[in-house]
């Protein structure tokens, strides 16, 4: 069975209204340096908020798939690389020069977190291993075929982290997480772990003058670029060695520390194994024994035939009860019943393979929807209702994306969970920029009691009017330590307001 499906698609868009000054559409249309926050109409109290990026991909349409080379891995084999190529080969094509990068992850348990090995695209066509600096294979960037890989001593799973030239004037925004504040030992914690060993790509964004790194006066608005090496490491675009990762825990400590002034976001992946599933109803099927076998191509010569089935039953899994790490990597999709195996090819993106003991069953097979988990499957063998679904997969975090428009600076965004029905865009980088100098002048005007309202909203901060300033400004005085974060002067002037 060949499921119709449509490819990995948004399921429904929004379009961003622009934030008033200092943002506006046409402050961000510099391709490549920039950085969206949606949020609500309210910022009060929001409980909504996405950040989009170009700067990964300068725009073009990023793609995460789990790869299988054109021949099987093979323990002891006498092959000297691997290659993919033809339905092998990267998907969505032609390649962005330099965008390229292969990951390795071993299959056996516990050696990910010390033996990922990350190949990068050199934008000449050579790929290098970021292990140890040697050419690791060769990336055709029209064709998209991958060649002479080093032949694995292992199985492994091959991730593909890749951009494509968009065909249109719109230019692409991946999501990434803003991590938060510091803790008292300076480091920093990701939202989601344990992470994949390999995956990691950070922004360290400078809104400030203040010092901070790679190199002391760091002018503000500018963005650097981080990735980590699969063996804890995080390096900069020069290969300088900047922090360190702690895969297990999220945690990421920078050297030099970052210090005041800069904001850090994150994008990685994430692998999920044995994942329960549920289904949404009762199955009630017969068995269907197979009949004949055949010469087939698939995960190994033969073939099932169950075609005599006298009754097909379909499972679905949604909703609650769909797979939860979403959006889902392309290729990367294993789900276990008893002695069925249902697997997704990223050449056929969104359609589930059946195989029972290793053979294919031709008239079997499902669907999956990468962004919102669904998985609806067609069965013509017995499965009882004591038989535990489980699935295996990779997940791409965070969740989200958008596009944006160059001519009009017309932003869309593909709605998520929680998205408000009006959200607004402004430029992340402007925006704080201006929001640091604000803060510094309020913090001068702390000293001699010059703090206006409009002082406080200059800064970011809402919640002062003339009627409350000179409660809010005796709260200022009277706290100690003195507040110097626009997160505690906020709460100080939202506890004078709630005892008022």
């Amino acid at each position: 069975m060949t499921p119709v499906v449509e490819a990995a698609r948004v399921v429904d868009t929004t379009v961003c209204t622009w934030a008033e000054e200092p943002s506006s559409p046409t402050v961000s249309l510099v391709s490549g340096n920039r950085v969206l926050q949606v949020r609500g109409p309210e910022q009060k109290n929001s409980e909504f908020e996405l950040y989009l990026t170009d700067v990964f991909t300068r725009g073009k349409n990023k793609f995460v798939e789990q790869l299988t080379p054109n021949k099987s891995w093979e323990r002891d084999s006498f092959n000297l690389y691997q290659a993919f190529e033809a339905d092998h080969r990267l998907q969505h094509r032609p390649i962005m020069p330099g965008s390229l990068t292969l990951l390795a992850v071993p299959v056996t348990p516990g050696k990910a977190a010390t033996e990922a090995v990350p190949h990068r695209d050199q934008s000449d066509g050579r790929l290098l291993s970021t292990r140890d600096g040697s050419k690791s294979g060769e990336i055709d960037h029209e064709d998209g075929s991958i060649t002479r890989i080093p032949y694995p001593d292992r199985r492994v799973h091959w991730i593909a982290r890749y951009a494509s030239t968009p065909v249109s004037d719109e230019e692409y925004m991946q999501a990434v997480e803003k991590i938060g504040r510091p803790t008292e030992n300076n480091i920093f914690v990701l939202p989601n772990s344990p992470v994949l060993p390999g995956s990691v790509e950070l922004l360290t964004l400078f809104t400030s003058e203040r010092t901070s790194l790679p190199t002391e006066g760091s002018p503000a608005g500018e963005v650097q670029q981080i990735s980590d090496t699969g063996n804890g490491s995080l390096t900069g675009v020069e290969g300088n060695v900047v922090g360190t990762v702690d895969y297990a825990t999220g945690e990421i400590s920078f050297n030099p520390v970052l210090r005041d002034g800069a904001a850090v976001f994150a994008t990685y992946l994430s692998q999920n194994i044995g994942e329960t599933l549920t289904m949404d109803g009762t199955d009630q099927r017969t068995t269907a024994e197979p009949v004949s076998t055949t010469s087939a191509t698939g995960l190994t010569s033969d073939t099932i035939d169950d075609r005599t089935a006298p009754e097909r039953g379909r499972l679905s899994f949604s909703g609650n009860n769909a797979i939860a790490g979403t959006p889902i990597v392309p290729g990367s999709v294993r789900i276990k019943a008893g002695e069925l195996l249902l697997a997704d090819s990223h050449a056929k993106p969104g359609a589930l393979a059946a195989f029972k003991n290793g053979v294919i069953l031709e008239n079997s097979g499902g669907t999956v929807d990468y962004w919102t988990g669904k998985v609806v499957l067609d069965l013509s063998v017995d499965v009882t209702e004591t038989t535990e679904f489980t699935a295996s997969y990779y997940t791409q975090l965070p969740h989200g994306q958008g596009t944006i428009d160059n001519q009009t600076g017309e932003v869309t965004v593909n709605r998520l969970a929680g998205m408000p029905d009006n959200p607004v865009c402004s430029d992340f980088i402007l925006t704080t920029i201006a929001q640091q100098e604000g803060l510094a002048t309020l913090l001068a005007a702390f000293t001699d009691g010059s703090a206006a309202p409009s002082t406080y909203e200059a800064a970011g901060i809402e919640g002062v009017t003339e009627s409350n300033l000179v409660a809010v400004n005796a709260a200022m005085a009277a706290a100690s330590p003195a507040p110097t974060t626009v997160e505690e002067i906020q709460a100080i002037i939202d506890s004078v307001n709630a005892a008022i």
